[in-house]
This record gives structure tokens, sequence and C-alpha cells, in this order.
């Protein structure tokens, strides 16, 4: 079965093309050469656990996930420390990098309006999946993309080379940007933040776009597309967006340790906010 045929035809009734510069660049761009033969479905069991989706012991349920046009590819768990050769995993652990489902890769893609000959940096390399579709938008030479954790780092860049594409490559804090090959006319994360970073506003050329994930402590967040003119970053939110935090803008849950007399509420109580939808647990997070 032609699991790739499938999700174009799926993504093009969706208008996840339509942007055209997306459709050519998603035929040129093989998946599968970005996703490692093991790794987690985003959705549990009966039993509570994560499967793993092995390509050696189910090549075609492997390869159907893969091209699924709804599901994210969960490859790391708690960093690392939780393996998928270890079998399923149990609810409770926390996902710490994955490869975006098509639809939300593509719709965001849609958001960055961006054309030949742009210099980009790319915030958040893991697999190197999306570095490979700006490859194909800008050319290599014109991205930068990096990535903070190592071991992903090294497995992104390896898969960028297999597949053909020579970006310059970075492991370092991506919330600082990078300086040598600054300034970018398109910055964009594939991690969530809380706030825009001081770097990236300092090293976007003037009416440069910076597309990133804003997350609160209370609910997902909500996609910032934002335009750089005299120094100062501005815009809107376009939708919903629901990625995980950069790991120095993770949140501490916990507000008060259980030794603690103080307590802290937010003026909003959200049991008094009934049938919310996205918009308004993203508005209750800003206000807490």
């Amino acid at each position: 079965m032609d699991f790739r045929q499938i999700a174009s035809t799926e993504l093009e009734a969706m208008g996840a093309f339509r942007s055209p510069w997306l459709r050519p660049a998603f035929h040129a761009v093989d998946r599968e050469a970005f996703a490692p033969a093991l790794f987690w479905s985003p959705t549990a069991d009966d039993d509570g656990r994560y499967p793993v989706l092995d390509r050696e012991r189910d090549e075609n349920g492997w390869r159907r996930t893969v091209w699924g046009t709804h599901a994210s590819l969960i490859t790391q768990i708690d960093d690392g420390a939780v393996r998928p050769e270890d079998g399923p995993a149990l609810v409770g652990g926390d996902f710490t990098s994955s490869i975006s489902a098509l639809d939300i890769a593509y719709e965001k893609l849609n958001h960055l309006d961006l054309e030949e000959g742009r210099r980009v940096l790319h915030v958040g390399t893991a697999s190197g999946y999306d570095s490979a579709l700006l490859c194909e938008r800008v050319g290599e030479e014109r991205l930068t993309t990096i990535e903070f954790d190592p071991v992903l780092a090294a497995w992104g860049e390896k898969n960028l080379r297999a597949a053909g594409y020579a970006p310059t490559t970075v492991c370092g804090d991506g919330l600082a940007g990078w300086e040598p090959t600054a300034p970018y006319d398109r910055i964009i994360a594939t991690c969530a933040v809380r706030t825009i970073p001081d770097a990236w506003r300092q090293q976007a050329a003037e009416g440069a776009l910076i597309l990133a994930p804003l997350t609160t402590a209370y609910s997902p967040g909500a996609l910032m597309k934002l335009t750089v003119r005299n120094g100062v970053a501005s815009g809107r939110f376009v939708g919903p967006a629901f990625y995980m935090l950069a790991r120095s803008h993770r949140i501490n849950r916990q507000l008060n340790p259980p030794d603690s007399k103080t307590k802290t509420a937010s003026a909003i109580s959200p049991a008094t906010v009934l049938d919310r939808d996205w918009g308004q647990d993203f508005a209750i997070g800003l206000h807490t």
C-alpha cells in the first residue's frame, strides 16, 4: 500500500498545500528517512501503555504510522531516560521529543510565508524532517538549524546528511539564536516557549517573521506570528499549537512545595468556566 500517496491525498484535501512550495517539498523529502526504526505511538492502549512501533517486526504498521496525517511520532521520553528498546512506556513519562504529525507540521509551515532566497533559523532540529523541507524551499546554504539535546542534534544532522542536505547544523541553545549566520528573514521554532527570546528579535532582519508556539502554565499554547520592525516584534496568534516546551522554559507545575504555608491562586477559577474550548483555556493561562 502506498501510504505516502494516501497522506498526500489527505493533506491536499485539508488544504495543507495551499503554499505552493509545500507540495513538491512533501514529495521530495522522504519522511521515512527521518523516522527511527523504533518509536512510540502518542496514544496509550487500554492497559495504559504507549505501544512501540517497530519497523523490523511490523514494517507495514510502522510505515502506516509514519505517514499518518494526524499522528505524531514520539521519539524521546524523559530526555532519553526511557528507551523504546525497552518496550511500551507507562503513562506518566514526559514526551520530550517527537516528529510532528503531518497536518500539524504543514499547517505551521503555511504560516511562514516563505519565499525563495530567504535566510532561515530553525530552532529545534530533532529528526531533521522540518529542516529538510525548509532546505527544499530556500536551499541548504540559507538554513541554520539548531538543537539543544546533543543526542538529537547528532541524529538530526546524520539524517539530513544521509538525505542529501547540508545546512548549517548547530548543537546549542536555540533560544540564544545563532549569531554567525544572522540576520534571519524567518525564525521558526518547533518547540514551545513561554516568552519570545530577545536574541531572536535581535538577530532578525528588518521585516523578518518569527513563528513560534507560545504556551502557558495552565494550558497548551497558540502559534504566534510576529513581524520585526525597528527592533520590535509584534503580531497575532494564528491558531492552536501543542508543542513540547524548550528545555529552559519547562514549567514546574508544583507551584508550592508540600510543606509550604504559602498558597498561590489565579484570579480566575477554571472550575467556573464550563464547556471550555482551546481559546478559553489559553486565555485563562495568559491570566494565571
